[in-house]
């Protein structure tokens, strides 16, 4: 029996295709601070109305000395 190779949305668990996969990068600051991504369906990303996402900060480049 073959599998189907499709992702699994990390908010509501629905499976769904490669092709309809949105990468969602979610970073915090506190006393830790990092990012973790997560793979969402259509459904799950639609943000409602009245509603703006703040823009993510660029990274500082961590230079090579």
């Amino acid at each position: 029996m073959a599998q189907y190779n499709g992702f699994k949305c990390d908010s509501c668990g629905k499976v769904f295709d490669p092709e309809d996969r949105t990468k969602v990068t979610v970073r915090y600051e506190g006393k830790v601070e990092g990012e973790y991504f997560l793979d969402k369906c259509p459904d799950c990303t639609v943000v409602p109305d009245g509603i703006t996402l703040k823009p993510l900060r660029r990274r500082r480049a961590k230079s090579n000395m």
